[in-house]
C-alpha cells in the first residue's frame, strides 16, 4: 500500500474524531465497567531499619487480591534482612511492565495522561513487537498507528525518544482474554470504527486494573500500623516457640550430659576402647574375663570377641577364668600360657 493510500485509510478510520473524543469514549467505558481509576495507585508504607530514609519510591504491579499479603511479606523481609533490595517485584514482571507502571506513577494526577499511557501500552505490543502478530480483528494498521501517535503525544515530551524498548513484548500485566497476539478481544467480527475500538481497549484496561493494581512502595522510618500489628503478633509467636524449643533443647542436653556422666561412672574406660593398641588388647584379654572388660569399656563381650577375631588375637577358652578362680591353673597376668 502506498503512503497516500495508508494516509487515506487512516483518515477514513479516524473520520472527524479527535483525541478528546477518544478520551471521552474511553472514560465512559471505564466508568461503565467500574474500573478502579481513583485512586489509581495503592500506596504502601515500608520501613527498612538500616536505611529508614533516602530510598526512592518503588512502583510495581501486584495482584489485586493479595496486596496486604505482599505488603506484609516485604516488611517482614526488611525486618529480617535490613539494607537489602527486598521482594518488591515477587512475580518477576518484565522490564516493560515495570516501565509502564513508572509512567503511570509519574502522571497519576492526570486521568487523561493515564488513559494515553494505557492506550499506548496496549497498542505498542501489537504495533511494534516482532513477537506478537497484529490481531486479525483489529482495524487497519495505519489508522491504529495514528491513534498510537495521538496517545504518545499526550504524555511524552517531544524528542524524548522511544518510551519502551523495541525488545519489550508486553508492557502491561497479563489479564484474562489477553494472553498473546492471537487472543481475541471479543467474539465479534473485525472492529471497523474508532469508538468500538477504543471501547475494546478500555475493556482490556479494566481487566488489567481489576486483576492487578499499580503499587507505590514508600520507604520511611515508620511501619504501616496494620502490618506492624500483624508482624508483632507473628514475631511474638515465633519468640515463644523459640523459647520453648531452647528449653526443650536445654533439657535434652542435660539428659544427654547426665547419661554420659552415668556411662562414665559405670564404664570408666569407655573413652579408651577406640584407642587401644593390639598389644594392650591382647594383654587385657589375658588379664580379666571378657565380661569384666565389657563393663569397664562400655561395650558388649560380643564386640570384644569380634575385634579380637579381626586382629587375630586368641582369647582364653571357655571355662578358663573359672579354673583360675578355683586355683586349678595360675593367673596368666596378661600373658597366655605356653600351652595355648
Amino acid at each position: 500500500m502506498s503512503r497516500r493510500s495508508k494516509q487515506k485509510t487512516a483518515i477514513d478510520f479516524l473520520l472527524n474524531w479527535t483525541w478528546d473524543d477518544v478520551f471521552r469514549i474511553w472514560m465512559d467505558r471505564m466508568v461503565e465497567l467500574s474500573a478502579p481509576l481513583s485512586p489509581l495507585f495503592t500506596e504502601v508504607q515500608v520501613c527498612d531499619p538500616k536505611y529508614p530514609t533516602g530510598r526512592e519510591t518503588a512502583t510495581v504491579w501486584w495482584p489485586a487480591g493479595s496486596i496486604r499479603e505482599r505488603h506484609t511479606d516485604i516488611q517482614r523481609h526488611f525486618d529480617r534482612f535490613p539494607g537489602t533490595v527486598g521482594p518488591i517485584n515477587p512475580f518477576q514482571l518484565n522490564r516493560g511492565q515495570l516501565i509502564t507502571v513508572g509512567y503511570l506513577w509519574r502522571h497519576r494526577e492526570s486521568i487523561e495522561k493515564v488513559a494515553a499511557i494505557l492506550i499506548a501500552a496496549s497498542l505498542f505490543s501489537r504495533l511494534h513487537s516482532s513477537r506478537v502478530p497484529y490481531p486479525r480483528e483489529w482495524p487497519t494498521y495505519s489508522g491504529v498507528n495514528e491513534l498510537y501517535n495521538w496517545a504518545i503525544a499526550k504524555w511524552v515530551p517531544r524528542n524524548e525518544g522511544d518510551v519502551w524498548h523495541y525488545s519489550n513484548t508486553y508492557v502491561l500485566p497479563p489479564a484474562p482474554l489477553w494472553c498473546d497476539g492471537s487472543c481475541s478481544y471479543s467474539n465479534e467480527s473485525v472492529i471497523d470504527n474508532l469508538p468500538d475500538f477504543v471501547r475494546h481497549l478500555a475493556d482490556e484496561h479494566a481487566r488489567v486494573l481489576n486483576k492487578y493494581r499499580p503499587i507505590a512502595v514508600h520507604f520511611g522510618p515508620k511501619r504501616d500500623p496494620f502490618v506492624a500489628k500483624i508482624l508483632r503478633e507473628e514475631y511474638e509467636v515465633e519468640q515463644r516457640k523459640r523459647r520453648e524449643w531452647e528449653h526443650m533443647e536445654q533439657q535434652r542436653k542435660s539428659k544427654e550430659k547426665a547419661k554420659e556422666e552415668q556411662r562414665r561412672r559405670e564404664h570408666p574406660k569407655a573413652d579408651q576402647w577406640s584407642t587401644l593398641s593390639n598389644d594392650e588388647l591382647k594383654q587385657l584379654i589375658w588379664s580379666k574375663p571378657t565380661t569384666v572388660l565389657a563393663r569397664e569399656f562400655g561395650v558388649s563381650d560380643v564386640a570384644i570377641g569380634k575385634r579380637c577375631k579381626a586382629l587375630g588375637i586368641q582369647k582364653p577358652p571357655r571355662g578358663f577364668w573359672r579354673k583360675v578362680e578355683t586355683g586349678e591353673i595360675p593367673h596368666p597376668n596378661g600373658k597366655p600360657p605356653s600351652k595355648f
